[in-house]
């Protein structure tokens, strides 16, 4: 197993592998409930949209697809083909309607879940790794490993000998806001693309505490805050730093 995700309501957990299925697991049972079959190499990224009702899943080089899944028929619904190299992440739009899947080919495609088509395709890391929407599907975070040669930056910081760069881009026209040094980010620009705990229900569009903590999570809003303002964060309110506690309180 290389890679799980939990389902919204915690009721099943799905794994993914060089098995090359996708298993999903009763977690009050421990037992497999469904195994979904279609990719043709390792599963390497996967994530359930919102309601829990279809699941999203990459795999690697010699398949390089994402397709989409409904959870409660076990079957295919959808493959999101044009990917030149192995899926590193994938990720649902809040409401559904659009998905994310980072590659090791320099993109980040953001798809139309309805049609299967490519809305936007996002050049700029060398290998994108994560990919995530903000609570309110206004932005796009991206992480990866440097920036492909050309790309115009927006007021880029002094990014040489920057390993990976966190890109902020704008979700409705794929237009690249603001590329964030890595330096700034701690060990690694993904630690703001992870996942919001499991049982978040703080306030909209605060900073949700992360799933294995890092330097986003509001177990230390203060810090959260000097992050943002150094960033020119603060007063985006898709990135509002809320003074809340890990149970998301204020």
């Amino acid at each position: 197993m290389s890679h799980a995700a939990y389902a919204p309501d915690g009721r099943l957990v799905a794994t993914g592998g060089q098995e090359r299925t996708i298993r999903l697991w009763n977690t009050a049972t421990g037992r497999t409930v469904r195994i979904l079959r279609g990719h043709t190499d390792d599963v390497t990224a996967l994530a359930f949209s919102r309601d829990g009702r279809f699941l999203l899943s990459g795999s690697f080089d010699a398949d390089e697809t994402v397709r989409l899944w409904d959870v409660g028929h076990g079957r295919q619904v959808r493959v999101f083909r044009g990917h030149i190299a192995g899926i590193s992440d994938v990720a649902f739009a809040p409401d559904g309607r659009s998905a994310l899947s980072a590659s090791m080919d320099n993109t980040v495609r953001v798809w139309d879940v309805a049609t299967g088509r490519e809305r936007h395709r996002l050049v700029a890391h060398v290998h994108a790794l994560a990919a995530a929407y903000t609570p309110d599907g206004r932005r796009i975070a991206t992480g990866g490993s440097g920036i492909v040669a050309g790309v115009d930056l927006p007021r880029p910081p002094d990014l040489r000998g920057t390993y990976r760069p966190l890109l902020l881009w704008e979700a409705r026209t794929g237009k690249l806001l603001r590329a964030l040094r890595s330096s700034q980010l701690g060990r690694s620009a993904g630690l703001l693309a992870r996942r919001p705990a499991a049982g978040y229900r703080g306030p909209r569009g605060c900073h949700p505490p992360l799933a294995g903590g890092g330097v986003a999570s509001v177990r230390d809003p203060s810090a959260r805050l000097r992050f943002d303002q150094a960033n020119g964060l603060a007063d985006e309110p898709s990135f509002r730093a809320c003074q809340s506690d890990a149970g998301g309180r204020t």
